[in-house]
C-alpha cells in the first residue's frame, strides 16, 4: 500500500489542481454538527433512502412534499402518529409511496429518539463517535436503525457534513490495486468485516501520513485512477 502522499502526487498531475481534486466537498466543523437539528439529519437519512436504487432526480424534485407529509421529520411528531395518520401517509401522492421505506422513515425517528434520550441530540451522538471508526458508526446504524446501508451511510454522512469516506467502485479499483483488500471479481463491493475493517485501518493510516481528511482520501484515490494512473498500477 502506497503512501497517500505519492498517490496524491499522481492525482494532482492528473488533475491539476486541489480545486480539480476535491471540488465542492462541504464538511462542516463538529460546532457545526452540533447546530443541526435532529429534524434535518431525519430529513437527511429519509432522503438518501427513498433514493436508494431508484431516481435520485424523482426523489429530490418531490422532496418538498416529503417534508410537508412527513410533518417537517418532527421526530416527536412521527413517534406519535395515529394509524389514520399513517394511512394517509400512505396514500398521499406527494411522496414515493414505497411501504418499507416509509416504515423506515417511522422506525429511525423512533431510533433518533433514543439517541437523544442517550446523548441528547443526534448531532451530539456523531460528534462524539470516534473519527478514525467510520465503519464501527455504519455498523452501530445498521443494527439500531433502518436501512442505513454501507452506501447508503456514506451519501448520508457526507450529505450532513461528517468527514467520511467513500466506498464507490472507483475507489474499491483503488484499493484493489493498493492490496488493501483482494478479489477476483470484476464488480467487487467489499461487504465482509474483515474486508471492511481493513479498509478502515488503510484509511487511517492514509490519514495518518497526512493532513488530508477521510472525504479528501477518498477523492485523491479516485483522481489517481484512469490513464495517468496507469504508471501506478
Amino acid at each position: 500500500m502506497r503512501d497517500i502522499n505519492e498517490i496524491y502526487q499522481f492525482a494532482l498531475a492528473r488533475k491539476g489542481s486541489d480545486c480539480e481534486i476535491f471540488g465542492s466537498l462541504n464538511l462542516k466543523s463538529d460546532l457545526e454538527l452540533l447546530k443541526i437539528s435532529d429534524d434535518r439529519y431525519l430529513s437527511e437519512i429519509s432522503k438518501r433512502v427513498f433514493q436508494s436504487a431508484f431516481s435520485w432526480k424523482v426523489i429530490e424534485n418531490k422532496w418538498e412534499g416529503f417534508e410537508e407529509v412527513f410533518f417537517k421529520f418532527d421526530v416527536s411528531r412521527l413517534n406519535n402518529i395515529s394509524p389514520d395518520e399513517y394511512e394517509n401517509i400512505m396514500s398521499d401522492d406527494r411522496i414515493v409511496r414505497n411501504l418499507r421505506k416509509v416504515q423506515s422513515v417511522i422506525f429511525n425517528a423512533e431510533f433518533f429518539e433514543q439517541i437523544a434520550k442517550e446523548y441528547g441530540s443526534f448531532g451530539k451522538f456523531l460528534v462524539s463517535w470516534p473519527k478514525d471508526d467510520q465503519y464501527g458508526l455504519y455498523k452501530y446504524l445498521n443494527k439500531n436503525g433502518n436501512r442505513f446501508g454501507i452506501t447508503t451511510t456514506a451519501y448520508f454522512l457526507r450529505s450532513v457534513g461528517f468527514d467520511a469516506y467513500f466506498l464507490t467502485r472507483d475507489v474499491v479499483k483503488v484499493l484493489l490495486r493498493e492490496g488493501v483488500v483482494s478479489s477476483n471479481k470484476s464488480d467487487y463491493a467489499p461487504t465482509s468485516k474483515s474486508d471492511l475493517q481493513a479498509i478502515q485501518n488503510a484509511f487511517n493510516v492514509w490519514k495518518s501520513q497526512s493532513d488530508f481528511s477521510y472525504s479528501q482520501i477518498s477523492k485523491i484515490l479516485v483522481c489517481s485512477i484512469e490513464s495517468d494512473a496507469k504508471e501506478l498500477i
